[in-house]
């Protein structure tokens, strides 16, 4: 699992069985801050996920290892 905190209060957390995608970009759901990448998952529904985050790059690395190794 992958459990998060928003910035706006709340937590979350994605199984990462639901992980079909892994990328990154400066624009998520029309949101664009300064050229900063998202980290953005798109989930076996369809669904993507996005984050801002530092050391991205580790994150999109990190992620793409574990969710290979889920069975």
């Amino acid at each position: 699992r992958l459990l998060f905190r928003k910035a706006s209060g709340g937590s979350g957390d994605v199984p990462l069985g639901e992980v079909a995608e892994v990328r990154e970009d400066t624009w998520f759901l029309r949101s664009y801050r300064n050229g900063a990448p998202h980290l953005i998952l798109r989930l076996s529904d369809g669904i993507e996920v996005g984050f801002q985050i530092p050391e991205h790059a580790a994150w999109i690395v990190a992620v793409r290892r574990r969710i290979a190794a889920v069975p």
